[in-house]
């Protein structure tokens, strides 16, 4: 009969250990879900700026295109820059 209590502190000890490992895993899992989430934001926000640019890049190459084209490139560059500054705003509407 001895050993029954020696079982049961036995099992007691792994029970705590067990205890202490999930406190742990859960500790760790929630810092891991919080990283997770901060990355989600980062990759949608780099998602945005590659956007951006893209279109940016469209309105320079289409901007070089007409200017080699139409000898009146001061007012094409004119309203080319409205344009960019238009969608500047837009973007920092969004982004607020």
């Amino acid at each position: 009969m001895q050993g029954v209590p020696l079982i049961i502190s036995s099992v007691e000890k792994k029970v705590k250990e067990l205890v202490k490992r999930h406190s742990e895993v859960k500790r760790k899992n929630a810092v891991l879900e919080a990283e997770l989430a901060e990355l989600r934001k980062t990759v949608d926000s780099q998602k945005e700026a590659i956007k951006n640019l893209e279109e940016k890049n469209k309105i320079i190459k289409l901007a070089k295109s007409l200017a080699d084209s139409n000898p009146d490139t001061a007012a094409m560059k004119y309203k080319i820059n409205e344009l960019v500054r238009e969608i500047d705003k837009c973007i920092a509407q969004m982004n607020s």
